[in-house]
């Protein structure tokens, strides 16, 4: 008779578990409850609460984060863990992204994004049960706090200026990395005259401080002594149309500002010589200093100069007074001088006429 009741309680039990088998998605969907996702340190984590009185043995979560469109952008799956009659655990999802399909979603813009959440567990370690639940996700900002730092000047040459502009930003789409450029575009009124662009990689949530070389292209004559005002826009560049950071209007403070050379004050004659002196001023509207050489020449009738005298230095903020001092023999009788200022790999020229002594 024992023997019978064994088989009849086996037999019923075995009947029971095929009721649960079938019935497993709402068994599980009443013992197991899922939230999140959350973001921290880079690692996207999910929820899990165990309501029922059975034991849950090897949850294993997966996530696939999709773009609107359906393309699965991220995906990973998570350990094993065991979850506790009663009780709730996090579990962290490491997730890997999919450049290919990054780049194609156009990451900048895509304003929402779709968290799809597979649990599978196993149930007082004889039935299975899975969880599967869709979470969206706002992008509100793709890029926050960003700020751009006043320019500085680097160097320039025939035809261009080199000025350093610093960019930084706050890099925030969850779950995907940035991975890009970024362009800075330089407008004097209608005309584009600068440009610069650097490669850019950020993960989320990190601040990214870049600064970028742009290159302007006017004469280094007006850009080193007059007063420019440039609109300055810049870009993220990732899969797809430009994502505009802003645009500022900087009013360039050039470093030889309000030049002036002379005019020349003549010596009186001291035996076989006399002087010339030639002042210069100017004002560097820069917040640094630069080194600065000038030298300038006295020209009589022929091609030779009759005297040349030199200055070199570091200018500094603010302003600025040199004195070129020329030693002219009495019997040569200057018609004009030539005076170079070379500063930033840029030389400018400056003529003027001395009175005779």
């Amino acid at each position: 008779m024992r023997s019978c009741t064994a088989m009849s309680i086996a037999s019923a039990a075995l009947l029971a578990a095929g009721i649960l088998l079938i019935a497993v998605p709402m068994a599980s969907a009443a013992a197991l409850g899922i939230s999140g996702p959350q973001y921290s340190n880079g690692t996207p984590s999910i929820t899990v609460s165990n309501r029922g009185p059975f034991e849950v043995y090897g949850l294993a979560v997966r996530a696939s984060v999709l773009s609107p469109g359906g393309l699965v952008l991220a995906s990973g799956s998570s350990a094993p863990v065991d979850v506790p009659p009663g009780s709730t655990v996090t579990v962290s999802v490491p997730i890997a992204p999919n450049y290919s399909s990054i780049a194609g979603a156009q990451p900048l813009s895509l304003g929402r994004l779709i968290v799809n959440v597979e649990a599978d567990a196993n149930l007082a370690g004889i039935l299975p049960a899975r969880l599967v639940a869709s979470f969206p996700v706002n992008v509100s900002e793709a890029v926050e706090v960003v700020s751009v730092r006043p320019p500085s000047m680097v160097s320039a040459s025939n035809g261009s200026l080199v000025i350093l502009e610093d960019v930084s930003f706050l890099y925030d789409v969850p779950f995907l990395p940035l991975s890009g450029f970024l362009e800075v575009r330089v407008m004097n009124g209608t005309s584009q005259v600068g440009y610069g662009s650097r490669a850019i990689s950020a993960s989320p949530g990190q601040e990214v401080e870049a600064p970028i070389l742009v290159n302007i292209s006017m004469p280094p004559y007006a850009l080193l002594t007059r007063a420019q005002q440039f609109n300055v826009s810049a870009y993220l560049v990732s899969g797809g149309a430009p994502y505009p950071l802003g645009s500022w209007i900087y009013r360039w403070s050039p470093p030889i500002q309000g030049l002036s050379v002379g005019p020349a004050a003549v010596g009186p004659m001291n035996g076989s010589s006399y002087t010339v002196s030639v002042p210069i001023s100017f004002v560097d509207g820069q917040a640094q200093g630069f080194p600065l050489s000038v030298a300038g020449y006295l020209y009589s009738s022929g091609a030779a100069p009759v005297s040349e005298a030199s200055w070199r230095g570091l200018a500094s903020p603010g302003p600025n007074s040199i004195r070129l001092e020329f030693t002219v023999p009495s019997s040569a009788a200057p018609r004009y001088a030539v005076i170079y200022l070379t500063a930033f790999n840029s030389t400018m020229t400056e003529e003027l006429t001395p009175s005779p002594p």
